[in-house]
């Protein structure tokens, strides 16, 4: 994730700008891989909760993406798409980090954790009060994101005991 974020840093406008195809496909690819790779996880974990909820979720938006004419109606709605993403990635990632706190008694890492997923939801919140600003400026968000919740996926897989 922290990769691609990198991608979409430095070429933010192809990444949203018009909602073009590029945006599109990139969007609903990450969302497809950040899915699947979170089904593996909870499968390999054996926890099936908010966690596999989320990252099927995250399959659905990205293969909604994929549908033939969506392309056009993703002009409107995909800004709010995009936005509820980043609410429930942001809650999600709460609930990892509380459930990190519990496990590890001695770590911080969960701290980072909580920061990130209130950015996530607020970035949602601003999504929903300004689609027209954030049109212009959601491919450095998304990017921005990408890469935080990259590092952070990184930090609880090093901070964490299983």
């Amino acid at each position: 994730m922290a990769i691609l974020g990198a991608a979409c840093f430095i070429t933010p406008v192809m990444t949203w700008a018009g909602v073009e195809f590029t945006a599109i496909t990139i969007t609903a690819i990450m969302m497809i891989v950040y899915g699947i790779a979170g089904i593996i996880k909870a499968i390999s974990d054996k926890e099936y909760g908010v966690n596999l909820i989320f990252s099927i979720l995250s399959i659905i938006f990205g293969g909604v993406m994929f549908i033939p004419g969506m392309h056009l109606a993703l002009g409107s709605i995909g800004l709010y798409m995009v936005a509820v993403w980043f609410i429930l990635n942001g809650l999600t990632t709460i609930f990892m980090s509380l459930n990190l706190k519990r496990e590890e008694k001695n770590s911080n890492g969960w701290i980072w954790g909580i920061v990130i997923g209130i950015i996530g939801i607020l970035l949602g919140i601003y999504s929903f009060v300004h689609p027209i600003v954030i049109a212009g400026a959601i491919g450095i968000l998304i990017a921005f994101y990408l890469i935080e919740t990259g590092f952070n996926l990184i930090i609880i897989g090093v901070t964490s005991s299983k």
